[in-house]
């Protein structure tokens, strides 16, 4: 579980995608798989290059989310090329990955997007006891019609540009019978405003959402036992709005500040890798308007690789408050589960499962305001397929639901998903 630590971590921190990315695309996400590292018996560090271009068909029953009664179907086309530049050594490990994204709608056209992201990732071993990561991301993603954490793109007829910049950094020492990890991450995103195509509909500004956040922290690690380890941690961020929210004289940024303990488990095999963490998060708001938050934060994560009858079983679950565009409330409380179930029958043949359940409870602080609670819900069956040498055929069905107190944000879809793709080293 490389990425455990990470995960605790921005669960308290600053949890920024939620709010920013949901949308089902024809790849789940431009960033690319791991793969193992090659390491080269002559101890110098190898530079391996990977071209892995991609192309995927999508067919959505309800592809603008819209109630019952009023959807429309739609078929789009998604062209994904990608490359990967990874260095592996004794004491550096490197990736530099590239990707584009282009993606086009039969008949719902406001629906066409370009997407791009460039990631840039490093651990250094600077000496016999500490060690550096660094992590870059830069990238132009969208939000589709109506799916952002709130109301605000329920008013857009065309998906929703945003350029989003994140940079973590991390500093672990060994004491040798404990460590101490510190780390820190910037974000910042940009929304495009747009002109709604429809007729009347006033132009519609996404200035409110647009910000940065400054997050960062320390974490000790106490070893238990050869497999069993403990840990603290506290944290502290801050998120700055550039613009007051639409119609008022305030805006979003605030402070938070979080607590956290758990444990990593690592069996000898490293078949089974768990972390567990529980805390407390509190959010002040700048404005009187939103008052203050207080959260659970809680991160369990696991990596099961059993081989004889599942080849990998993979599951989390992180509850926090997160960042929401709707006006009437300061942010959101969100519980989240997922799960992911792989079985390799032989090398490139592959069946896999998946279901994520989230729960959303707003925090409405406008008096005369109903209460709201989101619960969506996706579960998607999958299968992998070697075509010719370097090149994979996958086909995806998944379910889709969003159930909420406010009835014009409730919908269900099915979509079917079907990709050619390959990897060229």
């Amino acid at each position: 579980m490389r990425n455990a630590l990470k995960t605790i971590v921005l669960c308290m921190v600053v949890a920024h995608g939620a709010a920013a990315q949901e949308q089902l695309s024809n790849t789940d996400d431009l960033d690319l798989p791991e793969i193992p590292p090659r390491v080269p018996e002559t101890g110098e560090p190898l530079l391996r290059v990977f071209v892995e271009p991609k192309i995927s068909t999508l067919y959505e029953t309800n592809p603008l989310r819209a109630v019952e009664g009023a959807e429309q179907d739609d078929i789009s086309v998604a062209i994904t090329p990608r490359a990967r530049f990874v260095l592996t050594g004794d004491e550096v490990q490197g990736e530099l990955a590239l990707g584009l994204e282009v993606g086009r709608s039969l008949d719902l056209t406001q629906n066409n997007y370009i997407d791009a992201e460039a990631r840039a990732r490093g651990r250094w071993l600077i000496n016999d006891s500490l060690t550096g990561d660094i992590d870059f991301r830069v990238r132009r993603d969208h939000n589709a019609i109506n799916e952002s954490s709130g109301d605000l793109s329920s008013a857009a007829d065309e998906v929703t540009v945003f350029h989003d910049l994140t940079l973590d950094l991390g500093l672990e020492q060994d004491f040798g019978t404990w460590r101490l990890r510190g780390f820190g991450e910037t974000y910042f995103i940009d929304f495009d405003d747009f002109t709604p195509q429809a007729s009347g509909l006033p132009p519609l500004f996404n200035g409110d959402r647009d910000r940065i956040e400054v997050g960062g922290g320390l974490r000790a690690i106490y070893p238990l036992t050869d497999s069993l380890s403990a840990f603290a941690q506290g944290s502290l961020d801050r998120r700055s709005y550039f613009d007051d929210l639409e119609g008022r004289s305030f805006d979003r940024s605030s402070t938070g500040y979080g607590g956290l303990t758990g444990l990593t488990f690592v069996d000898s095999a490293a078949t089974l890798e768990v972390e567990t963490g529980l805390g407390l998060e509190y959010r002040n708001y700048d404005a009187s308007f939103f008052g203050s938050d207080v959260a659970p934060i809680a991160a369990v994560e696991f990596d099961y690789r059993p081989s004889e009858i599942l080849s990998r079983i993979r599951g989390r679950f992180d509850a926090g408050i997160r960042e929401t565009d709707l006006s009437t409330a300061s942010g959101f409380v969100q519980y989240r589960l997922r799960f992911d179930l792989t079985k390799e029958f032989s090398p490139g043949y592959e069946l896999s499962a998946s279901t994520d359940l989230e729960l959303r409870d707003f925090e409405i602080v406008q008096p005369g305001v109903q209460s709201r609670s989101d619960f969506l819900s996706r579960i998607n069956l999958g299968m992998q397929v070697p075509v010719i040498e370097s090149f994979f055929a996958s086909g995806t069905i998944g379910y889709e639901r969003r159930d909420s107190d406010v009835q014009s944000a409730q919908y269900e879809g099915i979509y079917v998903l079907f990709a050619v793709e390959s990897r060229f080293e």
